[in-house]
């Protein structure tokens, strides 16, 4: 999961994510704060209207009827009771429910506060829903009553008190008539609420994200293929110039810079070809002149010179045309190539051995990947006597082991042996110095690489990597 958020696809969809749950919370946060006062004004001034209507109803009434009118209109949510001195104490605090409650009351009653109108709170320890408060709440065992099935269970379980909110009136006659109410409020956040909501902005946001952020990464995408794949083959396929315009852009510049190395390859080969078939006239003139010169002992140096000199010729022109090789890659086992390289280098009386599994198949160049197996080979056993051979497939790709047996290279000249006509002359042949160069550039035009180190007990390890299809 990590490397997807590692990408720009998933940078910018955990951004817009992350980004989009912080505003929703912040709006969410100011329209609770807003819209909590709002709903709990309404509530309270309908609570107050109650009081006062009652208030007053059952202050023009005469004494032997306003025990039962307040009996009638008792009600667990607002509980009435008739006393002949008050019990609370001064106004409320500043600022809170119960003082605005208490403005509210004094101004319907047009009372004075403290001297007729007192308010009072207390909080409960755990909000109460209102099925409870109005004693319809299913005991344990039973079923909730079928009327309430109608009303939305939701919305209801939602509405809560905070506390009870006790208030006292004085009556024309100097008694008080008490009150109990429930502070209700409306639970602000809740699943219901907050969560699907989000889920539903998330989810939206997520998939228009994706959509929008594979169309944008598509071009980076096929720009990162594309330069994968010219740097294995040079005449690849160019990118199509479609799309917007900066993408179009792009497109014609990196298809323009594909020609520009193409045009250059092929005159590089062009011009190594030149040369090889320029020189090619005057070393066979100085051969035939070499054969004139009495002195054999001279006749054989200036000879191997010109050998020497026209195999140098057939390698350069045939590692500058390594670059634009065109041939397609193809399934090839590997256990099968190394096994005929084995047999090939034991015909010629060449010490080789091969530990691999029976079959290793990998889509390749055939004739490249023999030719750079054949040239590390032949260093193994022209500098350490022997070659031992190892094929294994990784989780990541394949991996070839040439060991051999001779001195090794100095770790500060494992770099150098792969520069064109680089030699070490520590005891070895003179050769023209473009085996390891060539295969390098063959197993990189793979995809792979080629490392080199020198073993404990001594010798040289060349270590050959390629890469899954």
């Amino acid at each position: 999961m990590m490397p997807f958020f590692h990408s720009l696809k998933g940078q910018v969809i955990a951004a817009l994510v992350v980004f989009l749950a912080a505003s929703h919370l912040l709006a969410l946060f100011v329209y609770v704060n807003r819209s909590e006062i709002a709903r709990n004004l309404l509530h309270d001034a309908i609570v107050a209207e109650q009081i006062a209507l009652i208030a007053k109803l059952v202050g023009k009434l005469p004494d032997a009827d306003r025990a039962r009118i307040i009996g009638l209109l008792d009600a667990p949510s607002l509980r009435i009771t008739q006393t002949a001195e008050p019990s609370l104490g001064g106004g409320a605090q500043e600022g809170t429910r119960p003082h605005n409650l208490e403005h509210l009351l004094a101004a319907l009653l047009d009372l004075p506060i403290e001297e007729s109108i007192r308010i009072a709170f207390s909080a409960e320890p755990k909000p109460v829903g209102l099925q409870t408060i109005w004693r319809l709440a299913p005991v344990q065992g039973s079923t909730p009553r079928g009327d309430l099935s109608h009303v939305p269970q939701q919305a209801l379980a939602e509405i809560a008190s905070l506390g009870k909110l006790r208030a006292e009136v004085m009556l024309g006659d100097g008694s008080w008539l008490h009150f109990e109410s429930p502070l209700l409020s409306i639970s602000p956040f809740s699943t219901w609420k907050f969560g699907v909501s989000l889920l539903v902005g998330l989810l939206s946001v997520m998939l228009a994200a994706t959509w929008v952020m594979v169309q944008w990464t598509q071009p980076l995408t096929a720009f990162a293929r594309a330069a994968e794949r010219l740097g294995r083959d040079i005449k690849a396929p160019q990118l199509s110039e479609q799309g917007p315009s900066e993408v179009r852009a792009a497109a014609k510049a990196f298809n323009h810079m594909q020609e520009q190395l193409q045009h250059m390859i092929e005159d590089r080969t062009q011009f190594a070809a030149a040369i090889a078939h320029d020189l090619g006239t005057p070393i066979t003139r100085l051969r035939l002149r070499a054969e004139e010169i009495e002195s054999e002992e001279q006749r054989c140096k200036i000879l191997a010179d010109l050998a020497q000199m026209q195999r140098m010729i057939g390698a350069a022109l045939e590692f500058a045309r390594q670059d634009v090789a065109t041939e397609p890659f193809e399934p090839l086992d590997l256990a099968t190539l190394l096994q005929s390289l084995s047999d090939d280098f034991a015909d010629m009386q060449a010490e080789v051995t091969l530990q691999a599994p029976a079959h290793i198949v990998a889509r390749l160049r055939p004739h490249a990947m023999r030719r750079a197996l054949t040239n590390v080979v032949e260093n193994a056993i022209k500098y350490g006597k022997r070659a031992h051979m190892q094929l294994s497939e990784t989780p990541t790709g394949y991996e070839i082991v040439v060991d051999d047996e001779g001195p090794g290279i100095p770790e500060e000249f494992h770099g150098e042996v792969f520069k064109p006509f680089r030699r070490l002359e520590q005891g070895r042949e003179r050769g023209v110095g473009l085996g390891l160069t060539v295969a390098r550039t063959i197993v990189r035009d793979h995809g792979g690489d080629i490392e080199l180190s020198n073993q404990r007990d001594g010798g040289l390890r060349v270590r050959i990597v390629l890469p899954h299809d």
